[in-house]
Formats: C-alpha cells, structure tokens, sequence
C-alpha cells in the first residue's frame, strides 16, 4: 500500500510530513506538493511553495532519505491576489525548484 500525501493538508492538521514519510518508508512513492498557509502565519506568509507554511526543505530531505519518492505532484489551491492560477502555479513550481539540491 503506498500513500499521496497531500504535504499542505498534513500541515493544516498541525502534523509533520517529513515525519510522516520518515515514520511509513516504501510508501510516500507519490507526493503531493501543495502551498498551505497556516492562520497563524497568514500575515507573513503566501500560499506558494517555499513562502508558506510548510517546511518544503525537511520534506525533501525526508522523501530522499526515505529514498522511495518517484513523483511529486504539485497543486496550487490558493491563488495570489491578482494572480491567475496558472501564474500562481508557475511561482510555486519556481520555489520548488530553489527548493531542490
């Protein structure tokens, strides 16, 4: 049995993704890449990966340690004001990007 875990989701659980992959290895094949902001930081962050709430970096790091990620699939729910969603979609790509070793 393998898991999409949907990384945004976990966080707005107030639960940990890398934990999440470290604690089930073999599992975590698909990953799901999504920007959350937490409200207790929606005055500081966005909702494009690298400048939400999510610990993108610890995650990475996870699913290469756990070694058994093939794909990351990334959405974006949210949208910048003024930002189609698309062009949301292309920032966030570009901070996973900067993201990745």
């Amino acid at each position: 049995m393998i898991l999409e875990q949907d990384c945004g989701w976990t966080v707005e659980a107030n639960r940990d993704p890398a934990e999440l992959i470290l604690k089930y290895p073999g599992r975590s094949k698909i990953l799901h890449f999504k920007a959350a902001v937490c409200p207790s930081d929606a005055d500081s962050k966005q909702p494009i990966i690298g400048q939400d709430s999510v610990d993108w970096a610890a995650v990475i790091k996870a699913a290469q340690q756990a070694g058994d990620t093939e794909y990351a699939i990334i959405e974006q729910e949210w949208y910048l004001p003024g930002k189609t969603d698309m062009e949301s979609l292309a920032f966030s790509f570009e901070g996973l990007k900067q993201l990745m070793p």
